[in-house]
């Protein structure tokens, strides 16, 4: 008998080809809009956690009360005070970051994009920074004609078809590539000059954004922040999970927008079922009176329809699930830029599968209502009332 239901359904789908194309269409645009923030959202926080994770047994020292390396800065001169005050027995590296965001134009130029780039003390930074591996060319060093040089993340070089020996433009100025670097996580979009030239390019001298130290053990963290915090005034210092924890405000902020916007699609979704249904429903009203004359029982005449509902439901969620991968792998879409930061968005099975349960379901949310309506009604109420 279930089968017959969904045989009626098909057929009844069928009859009205172009209504049904439309609904699924415009439910598959719905999911494809979701799909694709969603796998935003969800690759922003999977990216950000990986490039926190890459820092095991760090401190971060930052300015008290600005937390944001982009916002506070310490005297450069700290660093060398945390190395002359720590217990160097505990400690495998201290080195200084300056981190800042800077437009990529030239005078002649009015789209400028924004670009994250990142001061090194080359003589130290090894020591403490995250892994990477070097892709082509050479790394930064401290040797004075190591000035006006950078390294480039990998999806800095793909973004802008860059290779070793090519020259970047910063504010107006030009630095030639000296090597490209991969670590595969967010940090692949910045820049990397050496400390004096991020400094003289932004005009920060002396200044570092975040001061990182590596410590040997777990055992030893608890120590050497408290010699930290004992040594210098007005720091604030977390480890890499209490740093990530402090700022996910703005990542919570970021993924709540999305769920928001995509609440408002999802909606959007069930009225336009409602509404597909409830002319469905009225052009079909001398059908559903001659089943309910002959004793079809309301069950069976709600499950009919619910069950064209379903599948409306569902053939959107299979289509704008194609549509969003063809968006993200096909048409190059998967690239967006936030805060400096070119982000590839992934789509994942589970968030593909989800999405077409969403829709299945909103289906059947949005028919609920007409369907509900006529199924309650008598065979002569339908033809005199409804529609």
């Amino acid at each position: 008998m279930k089968l017959g239901f969904l045989f009626i359904s098909i057929r009844d789908l069928k009859s009205k080809k172009l209504r049904t194309v439309i609904t699924i269409v415009g439910i598959a645009g719905i999911i494809t809009s979701y799909l694709v923030m969603m796998a935003a959202a969800n690759t922003m926080h999977d990216l950000v956690d990986a490039s926190f994770s890459a820092y095991e047994y760090r401190l971060f020292v930052l300015k008290r009360g600005k937390e944001d390396p982009m916002v506070g800065q310490l005297p450069e001169w700290y660093v060398d005070k945390i190395r002359e005050k720590v217990n160097p027995d505990y400690i495998d590296g201290v080195s200084g970051f300056l981190w800042w965001m800077v437009d990529n134009s030239t005078k002649d130029e009015d789209d400028a994009e924004f670009q994250t780039i990142r001061g090194l003390q080359v003589e130290s930074y090894k020591s403490v920074i995250e892994k990477y591996e070097m892709i082509a060319g050479e790394e930064l060093s401290d040797a004075q004609e190591d000035r006006n040089y950078c390294m480039i993340g990998i999806n800095i070089a793909e973004k802008f078809g860059k290779t070793v020996g090519d020259k970047i433009t910063l504010q107006n100025h030009a630095f030639t590539i000296k090597g490209i670097f991969s670590t595969s996580t967010m940090i692949d979009s910045e820049i990397w000059l050496t400390m004096r030239d991020a400094q003289n390019l932004v005009g920060k001298l002396h200044k570092v954004s975040i001061i990182i130290v590596k410590v040997k053990e777990q055992d030893y963290v608890d120590e050497i922040r408290k010699q930290i915090e004992d040594n210098l005034r007005g720091v604030a210092v977390f480890e890499a999970d209490e740093y990530m924890e402090a700022n996910a405000e703005a990542l919570d902020s970021f993924r709540g927008v999305i769920f928001a916007i995509s609440m408002i699609a999802l909606f959007a979704a069930v009225l336009g079922m409602m509404n597909t249904m409830t002319m469905t429903l009225r052009e079909r009203r001398h059908d559903i009176a001659v089943m309910k004359a002959v004793g079809v029982s309301n069950k069976s005449v709600a499950l009919i329809y619910s069950v064209e509902a379903l599948l409306l439901g569902f053939l959107g969620g299979i289509v704008g699930v194609i549509l969003g991968f063809l968006m993200l792998n096909v048409f190059g879409v998967s690239n967006i830029e936030l805060a400096g930061y070119l982000i590839s968005v992934d789509l994942t099975y589970q968030l593909a599968f989800e999405s077409v349960i969403i829709s299945t379901i909103l289906g059947l949310i949005g028919g609920f209502y007409p369907i509900a309506k006529i199924s309650r009604q008598r065979a002569l109420d339908i033809l005199q009332k409804f529609g």
